[in-house]
């Protein structure tokens, strides 16, 4: 069997080589890029709290000035592997969700820390696909990490 992988190309790797282990033949073609973001350190000014509903937004967060800022605060994952990356890049309190943006929503109402701060942003890209969900009385912001490019 052949298999046409078309995520970007710095996400494939790990998946080709799995499916390859299964036997199948394998072929990378990437249909987007990813274009990461500089998050400047002023952008979490104020917020008790941080939402990650994509690996790539951490990975702009790594590589930018507002990281050390950020591993202060509570970190909600979409997903475990989300969250994993957020332990990697430094921060300590990790709450993994279950692997959609509209789930971590009862995670975050039901953390009395985090409602409590009343602050949070979240850490994506410029696409996003979906209705905006968040609990009552809590303030939201949202800081471009990383675009999306069609080649």
């Amino acid at each position: 069997m052949h298999i046409l992988i078309t995520r970007p190309q710095d996400d494939a790797a790990d998946l080709k080589a799995s499916i390859e282990a299964l036997g199948c033949r394998v072929s990378l073609a990437p249909l987007i890029r990813i274009d990461l973001q500089v998050i400047p350190k002023r952008a979490l000014d104020g917020l008790g709290a941080l939402v990650a509903t994509s690996r790539n937004g951490l990975k702009a967060l790594a590589q930018s000035p507002a990281l050390p800022h950020a591993k202060q605060r509570t970190l909600y994952a979409v997903g475990a592997a989300t969250a994993e990356l957020g332990r990697q890049i430094g921060f300590e309190t990790v709450i993994a969700g279950p692997g959609t943006a509209a789930g971590l929503v009862p995670l975050i109402a039901g953390d009395r820390l985090a409602m409590a701060g009343g602050n949070g942003a979240s850490v994506r890209g410029k696409v996003h696909v979906g209705n905006e969900t968040k609990p009552d009385n809590f303030a939201y912001r949202w800081s471009l990490n990383y675009l999306v490019a069609i080649d």
